[in-house]
């Protein structure tokens, strides 16, 4: 509640200070209503609910890894859903972000990949 309180009042504040609000508020009518909302419920709240719940059925340390991998997800799915382009200043900080969570996890990458040798080799 907290994160979603924050991030709505500065976004609203740079919003209106930074946006021309007299087009919208014009031609303000039920539909672009109904949008907001959706955009509030559906775009934010449900997600942060989803997420939130997932991660309590899961271990706290792999909660934090879904927190530090989503800014990743997120510029990763941008790129390729709207076509967006990324430096590669941006490219580099995902690589630091991804190498960053594999040297912290590195003895559960390691227990994974020996686990996945095992399994290839015949016996």
């Amino acid at each position: 509640a907290i994160v979603l309180t924050v991030v709505g009042l500065l976004s609203a504040l740079l919003s209106f200070g930074s946006e021309p609000w007299q087009p919208t508020i014009d031609s303000f009518g039920p539909v672009l209503a109904g949008w907001v909302v959706a955009s509030a419920v559906i775009g934010s709240a449900a997600r942060f609910l989803i997420q939130t719940y997932a991660q309590s059925l899961s271990a706290h340390s792999h909660g934090v890894v879904i927190m530090v991998v989503e800014p990743v997800w997120t510029a990763l799915l941008s790129a390729a859903w709207f076509g967006e382009t990324m430096t590669g200043m941006q490219l580099a900080g995902c690589g630091l972000i991804f190498a960053a969570l594999l040297i912290s996890r590195a003895a559960a990458v390691g227990q994974l990949v020996r686990s996945a040798l095992r399994q290839d080799v015949p016996s």
